[in-house]
Order: C-alpha cells, then sequence, then structure tokens
C-alpha cells in the first residue's frame, strides 16, 4: 500500500486502566464505524497495523484493547497517535459529496476572489459539518457551515472551495 493512501481516522487520546486498553476518539461519520476498517499506526517512518481484540463504546471515544499491548507502559506508548487507513477502504463519494481529507488542505476563496484562508481542520456540529479556516493575515480562525447555502463550488483537484462569505468582522 502507498503511504500516501492512508489517511487519519481517529487518535489515540489516552491510557484506560492498567492492562493496557487505550481511549479511542473516531472521526468516522458514524463513530464506531472506524471498527470496521483495517487500522494502522504510524511508529517511526512506517504504517503498522493493529489489530483490537475488544472494545467497548463510550459517549465519546472508544475504549480499545489493540493486540499485543498488555501494560500502562506499553500503553502510554502510543498516546496521541493517529490511527490511520487505507483511503482504498472507503466507499467511493456520490459528485457533492466529500471526505474530510478531501477538504482539509484547500483554499476557501469568497465570492469576490478574496483569499479567506485555508481548511486547516472541520468540526462535527449537529445540524453541519463546520471548515475550520487557518487565516495567516490575521492569525485567526474562521468557521463555515459547510452547507449549500455558502458553497460556490469545490474543486478537490485544484484544492479550492469557493464560499459566499464576507469575513468582514
Amino acid at each position: 500500500m502507498p503511504e500516501d493512501n492512508f489517511i487519519v481516522i481517529g487518535k489515540i487520546i489516552s491510557v484506560h486502566g492498567i492492562k493496557g486498553w487505550v481511549s479511542l476518539k473516531s472521526f468516522a461519520t458514524e463513530e464506531q464505524n472506524i471498527l470496521n476498517y483495517k487500522l494502522h499506526i504510524k511508529k517511526t517512518e512506517k504504517f503498522s497495523p493493529i489489530f483490537i481484540e475488544d472494545y467497548s463504546i463510550m459517549p465519546k471515544k472508544i475504549i480499545i484493547k489493540i493486540k499485543d499491548i498488555n501494560s500502562i507502559e506499553s500503553a502510554e506508548k502510543i498516546i496521541k497517535k493517529n490511527v490511520y487507513l487505507d483511503s482504498s477502504q472507503l466507499e467511493k463519494t456520490e459528485n457533492g459529496e466529500y471526505y474530510w481529507y478531501h477538504l482539509i488542505g484547500c483554499d476557501v476563496i469568497s465570492e469576490n476572489k478574496k483569499v479567506l484562508g485555508k481548511v486547516k481542520d472541520i468540526m462535527r456540529n449537529t445540524s453541519s459539518d463546520v471548515l475550520i479556516l487557518e487565516d495567516k493575515k490575521n492569525h485567526k480562525e474562521i468557521l463555515i457551515p459547510f452547507v449549500k447555502k455558502h458553497l460556490l463550488d469545490v474543486d478537490i483537484h485544484e484544492r479550492i472551495i469557493k464560499v459566499i462569505w464576507e469575513n468582514d468582522f
């Protein structure tokens, strides 16, 4: 598998107990869907598969037991590591649908051709996803709901999102 096919699908956020269990924050639309994929973590410069032996779904995270991680000491070594999957495992998107990894890193431009910033992250809200832009010029974040009302065009190949948005505050 080429390494550039790997995308972040979650993050190991903390240890859970003393027997090697860890807390996993899932970035999948349905959080528990992360368990349906072949997962990897990056050790040094290489992606290594992880095998989930057991899990428990909690309100804001998933507790997992990874094969060969049997102590708090070994679990601590993988804290704050991203969890990856090969993008070939994802279903193909329909026209007008995007995975977050398609959008992160895109430049966002207003209808007046003003560069607003670059998508540095996306936040899930109850009503819609929200683009989090980094505006390096003004050293601040801009939040734009990713809804049709604000979208003019999304060009994944050119890495540009055109929006109806005035950043005058």
